[in-house]
């Protein structure tokens, strides 16, 4: 079946102006220089991304016309809630209802086409997403994270922001603390129509979530390894890269303190790997699709239904 060999690629469009309380007159290289990177990454290994969007940042007409260009150039846009609260899961439903909302509107004015997907900040999960999504029409929400690697991944985060106590304190307000361990690894369909597909994981016992800001923690090889690994294992697979996986401090002013320990790692090196990543996908035997698509294959699965 077609399904088998599929694989979508997503961007966290985490910028670096929100990662710094969004100051004033901020010019964001997620916008520019970086966003370029991914994009001439994205011409050599024919992808069509799925980017989800902080619906804040399209406040600056910048963002606003990169976005604008992203959906005309094919690729899908999808809802990272308005402020990225890094404990949006933990937050009151009227609140989760207001920052999917917000952002839902903000992205549909701009593209001229409301998104389908969701992805919380930080992967911070909660079952109460999922009516607010269904009523806005959506197809799919990634926000779980079913591997042990996520109170590593928060630890860090916490180190990062640590000139930002409000922003730790929110992150740790969430809830889904045994959603590494007790999520089911595949995709799901919740009670309300939408389809939950988690970050792919390695097999095991010890699943190992599979997103790229890992590889500046393993050795490249054994990052490709693990990634290989996943491919074979999960038959819905996509993969997560983030805007400071190909920034470098050269690409921010001097005065931007917002610690994001992977800036200090050369282009030349995410360059390679990013590029390597991208091959060990292109070379998988699946075809490139987005999220929706993606969402779109596992319900023709769970109905029994070919491929088209």
């Amino acid at each position: 079946m077609e399904s088998d060999r599929l694989y979508s690629v997503c961007l966290h469009l985490d910028s670096f102006a929100e990662a710094a309380g969004w100051p004033a007159g901020f010019d964001d290289p997620a916008f520019g220089l970086v966003l370029d990177r991914l994009l001439e990454a994205a011409a050599k290994w024919n992808i069509r991304y799925t980017v989800f969007v902080i619906g804040k940042d399209l406040e600056t007409a910048v963002a606003r016309r990169r976005i604008r260009e992203l959906a005309e150039a094919g690729h899908e846009l999808g809802n990272h809630s308005w402020h990225h609260y890094l404990g949006l899961g933990g937050m009151p439903p009227e609140v989760i209802n207001t920052e999917i909302t917000r952002a839902h509107d903000a992205i549909a004015a701009v593209t001229g086409k409301p998104p389908v997907g969701f992805v919380a900040p930080a992967w911070s999960y909660t079952e109460h997403y999922f009516p607010v999504l269904s009523r806005l029409g959506y197809a799919y929400d990634a926000s779980a994270f079913p591997s042990p690697l996520m109170y590593a991944m928060l630890g860090k985060a916490s180190l990062n922001h640590l000139n930002r106590i409000p922003k730790v304190l929110n992150m740790l307000r969430r809830r889904d603390w045994l959603v590494p361990l007790l999520h089911s690894r595949e995709p799901t369909m919740d009670e309300d129509g939408v389809v939950e597909l988690p970050v792919p994981t390695t097999a095991g016992l010890i699943p190992i979530a599979m997103w790229h800001t890992l590889g500046f923690v393993l050795s490249r090889d054994g990052h490709l390894r693990l990634l290989r690994n996943a491919l074979s294992t999960r038959r819905f697979f996509y993969y997560v890269i983030h805007p400071a996986d190909v920034a470098s401090t050269g690409d921010l002013p001097p005065d931007y303190h917002c610690s994001l320990e992977r800036l200090d790692v050369g282009l030349s090196y995410k360059t390679s790997l990013l590029n390597r990543s991208l091959e060990v996908l292109a070379s998988s035997g699946r075809r490139q699709v987005t999220m929706d698509e993606l969402s779109q294959a596992f319900c023709r699965s769970r109905n029994g239904l070919p491929g088209t």
